[in-house]
């Protein structure tokens, strides 16, 4: 979702707000209105007014205690791949999955995404906890992206990660350091590719912690 997508939803959410309160004044306010109208109109107008200050509720619920705002505001897509490498002060491990390597290291598992049937065979796993985690932290957190653009128009990434709180999975995503892009699912069963800067330092010292935690054959 991109800033012009919040927008419009800003627009959208406005127009239906406006709807909603001139169907609640007509339908509940307007004596005048409730005499002259059918029957049928006046239940219309009722069941809308009703359904509409229920989703207003929800809507508010969802701005003020999930991620709307920032949704709204920033876009859920930059919002969601930006916490993946900002956003993890509560996870307390994450798992690494080798998605590359010589056909003897394969395992009958695949790394699959949630709501989607997409995934890649896993040659290898292991998992980064307790101060292994926090030096770990230091080299993920803070990794570049580029909203501007998906990087090349492909995805074969060497990686797969997964980061927990307790049981509770915070994030998702895999990163192609040769395709420059991190791959994650915003919304369900629809995984996007989100730009990334695999020729900085700090991308070059992330795959070297991977490669020595999880060795691979390469091509």
């Amino acid at each position: 979702m991109t800033r012009f997508s919040s927008i419009s939803y800003w627009l959208l959410w406005s127009v239906f707000i406006i709807l909603a309160i001139i169907s609640w004044r007509m339908a509940w306010k307007r004596e005048s209105f409730r005499k002259r109208a059918l029957p049928l109109l006046r239940l219309s107008l009722y069941l809308w007014s009703v359904v509409s200050l229920v989703m207003i509720a929800a809507v508010v619920i969802y701005l003020t205690t999930f991620d709307g705002w920032k949704d709204l505001t920033r876009g859920r897509v930059h919002r969601i791949a930006h916490d993946i490498f900002s956003d993890t002060a509560s996870l307390t491990r994450i798992e690494i999955f080798l998605l590359d390597g010589d056909d003897s290291q394969k395992a009958n598992t695949r790394f699959e995404w949630r709501g989607t049937e997409n995934g890649d065979p896993i040659y290898g796993e292991t998992t980064v906890s307790g101060g292994a985690l926090r030096g770990f932290l230091e080299t993920w957190n803070g990794q570049p992206l580029n909203g501007s653009h998906t990087g090349a128009m492909c995805h074969d990434p060497p990686y797969g990660f997964r980061g927990y709180d307790g049981d509770r999975l915070v994030f998702e995503t895999t990163i192609c350091w040769r395709c420059q892009n991190i791959a994650f699912v915003p919304f369900h069963g629809s995984e996007i590719y989100y730009g990334f800067d695999s020729e900085s330092d700090i991308a070059k010292e992330l795959l070297n912690r991977c490669d020595q935690l999880l060795p691979y054959k390469r091509h």
